[in-house]
Formats: structure tokens, sequence, C-alpha cells
């Protein structure tokens, strides 16, 4: 595992931390004095920012192997006003890893882990677990990146949790779990169509839905914290989405200086053998159809959509629209004849 002390790096991680603005008293039971979550996951970091703009909490973002250092130091910082601080920590294990889990706990952090198998997992686990007091809920397609920035700006609106569709549908485990864990929702706000005619009918029995397009800002804002000045001017959400995939870049970068050869040599820390599958099939073509993608693997179809949305979420490839399918491309800094990459590995 490389352990990389650079002052950029350093000063990613510095620009990483969103400090969120709107206090508010948290459950009893629920005083986090941060969150942690992994930066090259956007999915899980929007829901982790959410809450921690609905809260008062400062959202630190970890890549495991670059910064796990910076990161456990920056949280003791917390022992000075707490002999046991807790920490919540947003994703499964695979994102953010159990040993960094036991280094903090070791040290006296208490962690609280919310997460689950899948982005749409996570999303629910964390709405239902700390969001009991919501009324509105904002409703987003976990597999467009794009959409997740207006999603964020509706949540901090309405202090509302983010949860994600997938392919016009929200997860079973919101419909079983809803009733019971959200007993306070009124209203479901629609970023864009994430539903289809069929689901959108069944939420529509039960709530009041708002349709909203991606690019409509909400038109009047809840009153900002004292943090208000710093939070939108140097630590925006932005700067922590940038930062870290800045982080990630750059170790990449650093890796090749090293003489790691290929983007699967780079990335075998950061993919499991599923990823490693597509992201060999469309780094060896340069550009791939979507569709081709399930022949090509031997995974079903929903497998492809669900893994190749995880790839585009850490900024490994890019994709654009083209007919009725997908056409997906390496992201820039693969693309370079230098890499020369092995077909096949992984």
């Amino acid at each position: 595992m490389i352990r990389n002390r650079t002052p950029l790096l350093a000063l990613l991680l510095a620009a990483s931390i969103a400090v969120p603005a709107a206090a508010q008293a948290q459950p009893a039971g629920g005083q986090f004095e941060a969150i942690v979550v992994r930066g090259d996951i956007y999915a899980d970091w929007t829901v982790a920012v959410a809450y921690g703009l609905h809260r008062d909490i400062p959202v630190i973002t970890l890549i495991p192997g670059i910064n796990d250092d910076e990161v456990v130091s920056m949280v003791l910082g917390l022992t000075s006003f707490d002999e046991t601080p807790r920490v919540m920590v947003v994703g499964d294990r695979r994102a953010v890893p159990e040993d960094f889990v036991i280094r903090l706990e070791s040290q006296g952090v208490a962690v609280s882990r919310f997460g689950g198998p899948t982005r749409f997992d996570t999303a629910i686990y964390v709405t239902t677990q700390l969001w009991g007091d919501a009324d509105t809920l904002i409703v987003v397609d976990g597999t467009r990146p794009e959409l997740y920035f207006p999603a964020l700006l509706w949540s901090r609106q309405y202090s509302a949790p983010i949860v994600y569709s997938s392919e016009g549908h929200l997860p079973d485990s919101f419909w079983a779990s809803a009733g019971t864990y959200l007993p306070n929702l009124e209203r479901v706000i629609l970023i864009g169509d994430p539903l289809s005619a069929d689901e959108l009918s069944r939420l529509s029995s039960s709530y009041q839905v708002i349709r909203v397009s991606p690019t409509e800002a909400p038109t009047e804002w809840p009153r900002r914290g004292r943090l208000s000045a710093v939070a939108s001017v140097l630590l925006t959400p932005g700067t922590a989405v940038g930062a870290a995939l800045g982080a990630v870049v750059a170790y990449l970068l650093v890796s090749r200086a090293r003489g790691r050869e290929t983007p699967l040599d780079l990335l075998e820390g950061f993919l499991t053998a599923d990823e490693r599958a597509i992201f060999s099939a469309v780094v060896e073509r340069g550009q791939i159809t979507q569709d081709r993608l399930p022949e090509l693997t031997g995974f079903s179809k929903p497998k492809v959509s669900r893994l190749v949305a995880e790839l585009i979420d850490r900024g490994l490839i890019e994709r654009e629209r083209r007919g009725k399918t997908y056409v997906l491309y390496p992201a820039k800094i693969f693309k370079a004849g230098e890499w020369s990459p092995r077909v096949g590995e992984g």
C-alpha cells in the first residue's frame, strides 16, 4: 500500500473537507463529530454531504492507500475536544476498508458504519437510520452522477435525505421501510425523470410528488449558520469533489512515474475483479457501446449497468448516449498511448 506524503496531496486533503452550514440539533445518540466517506465514490459522498449539511458535521474524504494517515490524524485531533469522539463512516467495507475503521477504534474513536452492498442500499440505510424526522425526500437516478449536485441543492433547501432510483424504480428496501422509519414523510421531490410511470403512480398514491428539472434551482434558501461564508467560498461540495478526484489522479501520476505500466496495474487496489473486467474491456478498445459488455463479460445487463455507473462515479470511464445505448470511453488520463494497456487482465 502506497503512502504518499507530497505537499500536493496534503493540499488536496485539506480542500476535501466539506464544511456544512445549516446547524440543527442531532438526535439522541447521533452526535457525530465527523463523517468519513470514500472520496472517489460520489454516490456515497453525495449522501454523506447531504447529512453533513443537515446536521452541521464536517465531511472528510478518504482515498484508501493515499491519505489514510492524514485522515486518521485529523480524526484523532477531535480528541482535543472529546475523549471518545464519534465518527460516522458512510459506505460498506469495500468502500471504506475495515482495517481503516479498526485503526480508528484502536485509538479510542467510536465508529458507526452506515453502508450497504450498493449505492442504492447505502442511501436507503442512511435515510432510514438517520433521517427519521424528514418530511421530504429527494429522489434522483443513481446512475447519473451529473444529477448529484442538483439533488444536493434541493436536499439543502428542504433538509431532506437523498435516495437513488435504478432503471426507473426505487429499491425494494424503500417500500419495505419507509412507513416504519419515515413516519413524517409527506412529499417526494424527483430530480428529472428518475421513475417509470408505474413507479411514479405508486409513489403518488402515498405522497405528494414534485417533479423538478435538473437545471431548476430552489428559489428560497434556509438561513445559513455561522460557517456559511467559509463554506460557500472555500470549502464547497464542488471543492471536495474536485479535490477527491485530484487525489486519485495524483496517485495515478505518481504511480506511473514509479514505473507501473497499465491502468489495470495502477487500479489493482481500487477495483474488484468484476470492475476490472468492465474497465479492461473499455480501455482495450478505446471506446465500446455498453450493450456489448454483457456478451464480452458474461455479466447480466443490470450488473453491467451497476458496474459502469460505479466506474463513472470514480472518474475512470466516461459515457455519452448514442441512440438507445451508451458509448463508453476511458477517462482522459488513460488515453495516452504510453499506457500500452494489456488485454484481459483481472
